[in-house]
């Protein structure tokens, strides 16, 4: 279950990459025209899910190995 839930949010993380980069690639911008560095709020959100998701499972899961048996 662990290893679904890993592998789930990084690929969520990695479409929120993908996503921003290909509107920074139809942008078309200028040479002298910087890119925004803040995103809009979905891909945003889509990048953070990996960092949110995967230390809380992680914790979860090691609390669940290493209660006591009995």
């Amino acid at each position: 279950m662990l290893g679904l839930i890993s592998c789930v949010s990084i690929y969520i993380g990695v479409i929120g990459g993908v996503v921003a980069l290909r509107k920074m690639v139809e942008s078309n911008l200028s040479d002298d025209s910087r890119p925004s560095l803040i995103g809009p709020l979905h891909t945003r959100w889509l990048g953070l899910v990996a960092p949110m998701v995967l230390p809380p499972a992680f914790i979860v899961a090691w609390m669940i190995l290493c209660r006591p048996l009995g």
